[in-house]
């Protein structure tokens, strides 16, 4: 398995009990400073210290085909300069017309440099031969606001009619073999190749790029969020895009070469809410300790890591990303970390069959329980008259104990037969192969 880290904006508040909520909504006032910490001023007091801090999620499906990189790290309690911007071919400073657009400077999004062993290994500030950094521009940036042309067309993947915008993917330097040092290339185009919106605007990035490195293939896949107010969270409006709510603080999971995009983990999965927003986006392997962990299906993958722990599955398949095991998901093609069921018939939720879910048969007075008052209730219903409930979605109605469309003397008789005898349940007819009614 996978496991995400995070970063939220200023305005993110997370769901109670998790440490992004205490973060945002209840850290303390900063005391004296603990060696060999720096002091602090305590945020907001309390609160108010999220956005500036990294995240750890649960654990999600295996993503990606590359190890972790190794850099050299700047001093403690201090920082280095990776890259300089202008040899991305970005504009800098904003004071100047350093590339002819105006007085402005852009501005990096999301980043992903994690394919590279080390952009800069020697610190000379150019990129290692071979080696690649992954970016997004914000939607503010210079050159997506003065709507630059593609720079270097069908070098990584089509030309992009829209030129540079804040939806697609760009790569430094230009890939081939005399690319260009300090420039960039479209590696992924937001709209043609993503699958995105025009003016979706890309927040976080993890990036899996597979040999031939530079170049976008078949078999390459990232993860993303999306800014607040890009048009693909508007439910509906991207076909491409998972159906129902959608939030900034949701990751998608893309293939290239395959149309959908999935989710990989949706905001409540990440312990935040619909509102909260994902800032920046990176992951690493689950691990667990074999000396405190159990293997419970012997499968050699601990139960800490391990995608279906009660039955045995060395090869962790996952169709859906949603974490839990093709063998123990109750529905394997359906994203569902949560497995509900809500009438506990093994099919979860998001698996049956139409939008219904109907565990009112039978109880047609809806207080939890199949009784002689029902029973009295469907004989007014079916011999003189009385009103008949209907539940939201559900194609049958309270009465129709059998599920065959009809509310009659046939429901009548197994419902006697099931109270006071110990007769069959009622029928669900969303689990009627074919759909309703059933066969």
């Amino acid at each position: 398995g996978s496991v995400l880290l995070f970063s939220v904006n200023t305005a993110a508040l997370g769901v109670n009990g998790t440490a992004v909520y205490f973060e945002a909504n209840v850290a303390p006032p900063a005391g004296a400073p603990i060696s060999p910490f720096p002091p602090s001023n305590g945020g907001g007091d309390p609160g108010q210290e999220a956005a500036g801090d990294i995240f750890r999620s649960a654990r999600f499906s295996n993503f990606g085909a590359y190890g972790g990189q190794t850099l050299n790290p700047a001093p403690y309690g201090s920082n280095a300069l990776e890259i300089d911007e202008v040899l991305l071919g970005l504009q800098a400073p904003a004071g100047t017309w350093a590339l002819g657009l105006g007085i402005g400077e852009d501005d990096l999004d999301a980043l992903e440099a994690e394919d590279a062993s080390a952009i800069d290994s020697d610190g000379d500030g150019i990129p290692n031969p071979g080696t690649h950094a992954y970016f997004s521009l914000d939607f503010a940036s210079v050159q997506v606001v003065n709507g630059i042309a593609d720079p270097f067309p069908g070098v990584a993947t089509g030309p992009d009619p829209d030129g540079v915008t804040a939806d697609d993917i760009l790569i430094s330097p230009v890939p081939g073999p005399a690319g260009p040092v300090f420039r960039y290339a479209i590696f992924a185009r937001g709209v043609l190749d993503v699958g995105l919106l025009p003016g979706d605007d890309l927040d976080a990035l993890v990036l899996s790029d597979i040999d031939p490195v530079g170049s976008l293939n078949p078999g390459d896949e990232i993860l993303f969020s999306l800014a607040g107010g890009s048009p693909s969270l508007v439910a509906g409006a991207n076909p491409l895009m998972p159906a129902g709510v959608l939030s900034p603080g949701d990751v998608y999971r893309k293939r290239f070469g395959a149309p959908p995009i999935l989710y990989y983990a949706r905001a409540v999965d990440l312990g935040l809410l619909d509102s909260d927003e994902l800032n920046a986006l990176d992951i690493g392997n689950c691990f667990g300790s074999c000396s405190d962990d159990f293997d419970s299906d012997n499968d050699g993958i601990n139960d800490l890591c391990d995608v279906c722990r009660t039955v045995s599955d060395p090869a962790q398949s996952d169709a859906d990303f949603d974490g839990v095991g093709d063998l123990c998901d109750n529905c394997p093609t359906v994203f569902n970390p949560d497995q509900s069921d809500t009438n506990f018939n093994g099919i979860g939720d998001a698996c049956e069959i139409g939008p219904c879910l109907c565990p009112f048969q039978g109880d047609i007075n809806n207080d939890g329980f199949i009784d002689a008052t029902d029973l009295a209730m469907l004989i007014d219903i079916v011999f003189f008259g009385a009103v008949d409930p209907q539940d939201g979605t559900c194609p049958t109605t309270r009465a129709d104990f059998n599920g065959d469309g009809f509310a009659d003397a046939t429901d009548l008789a197994e419902l006697i037969d099931h109270v006071f005898f110990g007769g069959a349940g009622p029928t669900d007819p969303c689990t009627c192969p074919g759909g309703f009614p059933c066969p």
